[in-house]
C-alpha cells in the first residue's frame, strides 16, 4: 500500500474540511454511472485485479472520473473517523479503508498512457499526472455523455466506415486526446495518449486559476495539497508541528522536502563511507577470498541503502515534478550500477573459493582457468543486467545491442593477438605441457613457472629476472619440462696414467663398482647410495676406451628422485669417496699430456722434451 498517497490526502482533507466543510457536504456527484457508490466500490473490493472499462471515449473518461471520486469519498470518510481516534499512529481498520481508497486510485491511473516514462518511474508519475488531470476535468466543461462516442459508435465506425474515424477522440475545445491502443495487452482500449499525459502538468500551469464547476463533485486544491504534505515520515497529526516558513514552495518544492532530501543524502554517503572503510579498507591485508566477499558485502550494503532511499525520498519526504524524475532515474541507474558491479564480484567470490576449498594453486593453471571461466560467466550476467537496467531508467536498449554487434567485429580485430593468446592458453590447459613450479627450458630460457595467464606465462630465470612469454609462443614452441624428469642423470669419465697394468685398470674398475654399490651387509634401507640403484637403472661402469695418454674408465648413474639440490650434494660425495678409494689404492690420475721437438738449427741437433 502506497501509504505516500494516502498521507498527502490527508493532509488535504484537514484543509478542506477545516475551511470548506459545509461546501463539500452540499455537493452532489455528477451522474456519471447508473452504479451506486457503495455498488461501485464494494465491486472494485471483491475484484481488485478488474481494470478499468475503457472499451470506448465515454467509458474510459466514466471510469476515471468515479474511480477518483470514489476514491476521495472513502479517503475523506476515513479521515473523519481517523481524528476521533486517539494517538499518533494509524490504526489497522484505518489502514485497511486507506487501502480500498488506493486500489480504486489505481484503476484510474490505468486509464493513462503512461509508455512515455521509464518503467522505474511509471507508478510514481500516474499519481501527480492522474491529480492534475482530475484538477483540469474540474475546470473545463466536458461534454454530456451522449455526446462521447460509446462502445456502439466504435463498432459502428470500424464495420461501417471506410476510413474509421474513432482512433482517437478529443475533448472539444482542448488538447486532451484519447486513444486507440494497438499494443498487445491493450489492443482497442482508449486511453489518455501518451503525448497528453506528458502535457498534463503544462495544461494544468494553463487552467489553475480558473474556478472550479460547482455542478461537478471536485476535488478542490487536489494538487497544491499533494506536492507539499509529507508521507509516513511525519505522521498525519503531527503536521501541525511543522513551522510555517517550512511549507514555503521553493522550485516546486516546499523547504521542508529540500531539506530532508539533502539530510537523508547526507546520512547515506556517511553510512555509506563508514562501510567502505570497514569492509574494503580494514579487508585490504587478508587473503584474495575475504577480499572479494568483503566487495561483494560492501555493493549489497550500498544497494540496501540506495533501496531505502529511494523509498524514503519518494513515499516519506514525497518529491514531485521534475525534481521526483531526477532523483528517481538517478538512483535509479546508480542501483543498477551496483547490481552489476555485484553480479561481476559474486561470480569472482565464488571462483575464489572453489579455488581456496579446492586447494588449487592460486596462480596455477586450474586457478586461473576457474578464474577466467567465471570472469566469462559474470561478463555475460553483468551485460544482461545493464542491459535490463537501462531498459528501466527509458534507455533504448535496441541501439545499444545493434552498435555492440557492429561494433565487437572491430573490436575482435583491434584485439586479436590478445584472442589468439586467450585461445593458446587454452591449449596450454587441455594439453598441460607444465605448471607452476615447474622449471622448464624454452626458447633459450632455462628457470621455474612462477604464474601462467590467460594472455601470457610468466618464467623466473635461474639468474633471477622474470620473463613474461606470450602463450601463443608457449603453445607452438618445444618445451623441456625439466620438473617431470623421474630422475637426474649423471656420467663421467675418470682417466687411470697409461703406464698403469691392466691389473690396475681392473682394480679401478672394480673400486669404482665398489663406491657405487649398495654394501652387501649393509642393513639400512635409507643407505645414500639407494637412490642410484634402481632395480630399472642400476649404476654402470665400463672401461670402454684406451686413449693416447691414458686408459679411460666410463661411469653413469641415474639418481631418484629428481631432486637437483639432493643429486649435487650426493655426487660431490660420490667423487670424494672415489679419489680417497683410488689414492688408497696407489692409483693416480692421468693428466693430459704434450710431447714437444725442439731442433737447434746451428747445431742440428734434436732434443725432446715430454
Amino acid at each position: 500500500m502506497n501509504l505516500k498517497f494516502i498521507l498527502f490526502l490527508h493532509f488535504y482533507l484537514y484543509i478542506v474540511f477545516t475551511s470548506n466543510a459545509n461546501e463539500l457536504d452540499s455537493l452532489s456527484f455528477n451522474d456519471y454511472s447508473s452504479v451506486s457508490e457503495k455498488q461501485f466500490i464494494e465491486e472494485a473490493i471483491i475484484h481488485p485485479l478488474n481494470p478499468p472499462n475503457t472499451s470506448s471515449p465515454r467509458a474510459t473518461i466514466v471510469s476515471f472520473i468515479n474511480n477518483m471520486k470514489y476514491s476521495h469519498q472513502i479517503l475523506k470518510a476515513t479521515y473523519l473517523k481517523n481524528i476521533e481516534l486517539p494517538g499518533y499512529f494509524i490504526s489497522d481498520s484505518i489502514k485497511e479503508e486507506m487501502y480500498q481508497a488506493e486500489l480504486i486510485f489505481d484503476r484510474a491511473t490505468d486509464c493513462l498512457d503512461l509508455s512515455s516514462f521509464p518503467p522505474s518511474i511509471q507508478k510514481d508519475m500516474s499519481f501527480s499526472r492522474a491529480i492534475m488531470l482530475k484538477e483540469i476535468l474540474d475546470r473545463i466543461p466536458i461534454p454530456d455523455l451522449e455526446k462521447i462516442p460509446n462502445k456502439r459508435d466504435v463498432e459502428y465506425d470500424l464495420e461501417n466506415k471506410k476510413h474509421p474515424q474513432l482512433s482517437h477522440w478529443r475533448i472539444p475545445k482542448t488538447e486532451i486526446i484519447l486513444v486507440k491502443q494497438a499494443t498487445e495487452d491493450s489492443q482497442g482500449q482508449y486511453l489518455f495518449s501518451k503525448e497528453t499525459v506528458e502535457r498534463i502538468p503544462g495544461f494544468y500551469e494553463e487552467i489553475k486559476h480558473l474556478p472550479y464547476k460547482s455542478e461537478n463533485y471536485i476535488s478542490k486544491n487536489f494538487y497544491p495539497f499533494y506536492i507539499s504534505t509529507p508521507g509516513l515520515l511525519i505522521p498525519p497529526k503531527w503536521i501541525s508541528l511543522l513551522p510555517d516558513w517550512s511549507t514555503t514552495m521553493l522550485l516546486n518544492q516546499t523547504i521542508w522536502q529540500w531539506s530532508a532530501l539533502l539530510f537523508f543524502i547526507a546520512i547515506s554517503i556517511g553510512v555509506a563511507k563508514v562501510l567502505h572503510y570497514i569492509l574494503i579498507e580494514l579487508m585490504s591485508d587478508r587473503s584474495a577470498v575475504i577480499k572479494q566477499w568483503s566487495k561483494v558485502l560492501f555493493i549489497t550494503c550500498c544497494i540496501i541503502i540506495i533501496y531505502f532511499l529511494n523509498r524514503l525520498l519518494n513515499d516519506q519526504v514525497n518529491l514531485v515534478g521534475n525534481v521526483l524524475v531526477g532523483f528517481k532515474i538517478g538512483l535509479e541507474a546508480l542501483f543498477w550500477l551496483l547490481f552489476s558491479f555485484l553480479t561481476f564480484h559474486f561470480t569472482s567470490a565464488i571462483a575464489e573459493s572453489i579455488i581456496n576449498t579446492s586447494n588449487a594453486k592460486k596462480i596455477g593453471l586450474e586457478a586461473t582457468y576457474t578464474r577466467a571461466i567465471f570472469m566469462v560467466l559474470s561478463t555475460i550476467l553483468t551485460f544482461f543486467v545493464i542491459v535490463f537496467g537501462l531498459s528501466q531508467i527509458g534507455l533504448a536498449v535496441l541501439p545499444l545491442v545493434t552498435g555492440v554487434g557492429i561494433g565487437g567485429i572491430a573490436i575482435a580485430l583491434a584485439i586479436r593477438p590478445t584472442l589468439e593468446n586467450i585461445i593458446a592458453s587454452f591449449t596450454i590447459f587441455a594439453d598441460k605441457p607444465y605448471r607452476v613450479n615447474d622449471r622448464v627450458q624454452v626458447l633459450n630460457y632455462n628457470g621455474t613457472i612462477e604464474s601462467i595467464g590467460i594472455r601470457s606465462t610468466r618464467i623466473r630465470l635461474l639468474s633471477g629476472p622474470l620473463v613474461t612469454v606470450p602463450n601463443e609462443k608457449m603453445a607452438t614452441v618445444e618445451i623441456e619440462n625439466i620438473q617431470k624428469r623421474p630422475y637426474l642423470k649423471r656420467d663421467f669419465n675418470i682417466k687411470i696414467k697409461h703406464e698403469s697394468s691392466i691389473e690396475i685398470v681392473e682394480k679401478s674398475v672394480q673400486i669404482i663398482k665398489d663406491v657405487l654399490a649398495v654394501p652387501m651387509n649393509s642393513n639400512t634401507p635409507d643407505h645414500p647410495n639407494h637412490a642410484i640403484n634402481n632395480m630399472e637403472f642400476p649404476p654402470k661402469v665400463f672401461f670402454n676406451q684406451i686413449n693416447n695418454d691414458s686408459f679411460n674408465i666410463y661411469v653413469v648413474f641415474w639418481y631418484f628422485p629428481a631432486e637437483w639440490w639432493d643429486f649435487m650434494e650426493f655426487s660431490e660425495k660420490i667423487n670424494f669417496k672415489i679419489i680417497k678409494s683410488l689414492k688408497e689404492a696407489s692409483i693416480d690420475f692421468a693428466f693430459p699430456t704434450q710431447t714437444l721437438q725442439l731442433q737447434n738449427s746451428s747445431k742440428s741437433k734434436a732434443s725432446t722434451v715430454d
